[in-house]
């Protein structure tokens, strides 16, 4: 399940920024509801910042952190991940 401050009902499509998606190679803990496990499948630096796009199941999302970041995580294609974003970083679609 995916939390959500929209309210929505149905059949859904949910969003989040990528640059409103953590990573982390150990489970985080705080006001992130959203946690999910997640394999790197690529990785596409672009100056400052790094596009890394992660598996979970089969759904692909790109996430966008800092070159800094993705230094100190040592990511590599196949590492598997956590990945993290609150609730108020969605917005529903229907």
């Amino acid at each position: 399940s995916i939390y959500s401050a929209d309210s929505a009902s149905g059949p859904i499509t949910v969003t989040v920024a990528p640059t409103g998606i953590s990573i982390s190679i150990t489970k985080p803990s705080g006001s992130a509801l959203n946690v999910l496990e997640a394999v790197v499948e690529d990785i596409a630096y672009l100056g400052p910042s790094v596009r890394v796009t992660v598996r979970i199941g089969n759904l692909s999302l790109t996430c966008e952190i800092t070159s800094h970041s993705a230094t100190a995580l040592d990511l590599s294609c196949s590492t598997k991940v956590f990945i993290a974003f609150k609730a108020s970083a969605t917005r529903c679609i229907s």
